[in-house]
C-alpha cells in the first residue's frame, strides 16, 4: 500500500508511515524519517509564528483590511498587493495598474490591425503571481461569483492559461478600483 505524496505530511500520513511503513523500514531509514519529522515540527512552529506577524502587520494598514474582503485573499497576498501597489494614485488608470503588474498582452499595430501576443516577462511578477494565485483561490473559494463565471466562461472558450491572466487582469482593475475608492468587494 503507498500513500499519495500529498497526504503525507497530515496525522493520516504520519499515522501511516508508523503504522504501515515502519515495520518495512530499516534502522536508517526510521531515523530518517525521526529526523524530517522533527524538522518539519519546528519549521510548522516557525510559520506560525510569522503567519502571525503578517497577519498583525495587516490589522495596521487599511490598504490590506480592503483587500482581505476579497474571497480568495489572505493576509500574504493582500499585504504583498498592498506593498507592491500602495500608494495607488501612482496608477492613473486600471490599464495602468494591469500593464505595471504584467498582465497586460502585448500587442502589435500594422496599419488598421491589431494583433496581441503574449505577456511581458520583465513585469512585476510578484504582483502579476498574487493576482493569478488569487484568482484561482476565489474560484475554489466562491464559484458562483462574477469573477470566478467569468474565468470559467473564458477557460471554456480559450483554455484555462489564457484565462486565468484574464481573470487575473479583472481582479486588477477591481482592486484599483476599491483601493481608489476604499469600498469593500462586492459580488454584485
Amino acid at each position: 500500500m503507498t500513500l499519495p505524496r500529498g497526504r503525507l505530511l497530515t496525522g493520516v500520513g504520519r499515522n501511516w508511515v508508523h503504522n504501515e511503513a515502519w515495520p518495512r523500514l530499516r534502522p536508517q531509514q526510521r531515523l530518517l524519517v525521526h529526523t524530517h519529522e522533527r524538522l518539519i515540527d519546528q519549521l510548522t512552529m516557525m510559520i506560525k509564528g510569522l503567519d502571525k506577524q503578517v497577519r498583525r502587520i495587516g490589522r495596521r494598514i487599511p490598504a490590506v483590511q480592503l483587500l482581505e474582503t476579497i474571497p480568495g485573499i489572505g493576509p500574504f497576498r493582500a499585504l504583498l498587493i498592498a506593498t507592491e501597489v500602495e500608494p495607488i494614485s501612482r496608477f492613473r488608470s486600471p490599464k495602468h495598474l494591469v500593464s505595471y503588474a504584467g498582465l497586460a498582452p502585448r500587442s502589435t499595430r500594422s496599419g488598421q490591425s491589431v494583433r496581441y501576443g503574449s505577456i511581458p516577462a520583465g513585469a512585476n511578477r510578484w504582483l502579476r503571481g498574487a493576482f493569478v494565485q488569487s484568482v484561482l483561490r476565489h474560484y475554489h473559494t466562491t464559484p458562483d461569483s462574477w469573477l470566478s463565471l467569468f474565468y470559467e466562461e473564458k477557460k471554456e472558450r480559450l483554455g484555462w492559461r489564457v484565462a486565468r491572466i484574464a481573470a487575473a487582469r479583472r481582479l486588477a482593475r477591481a482592486v484599483h478600483a476599491m483601493l481608489r475608492s476604499g469600498e469593500v468587494w462586492s459580488d454584485a
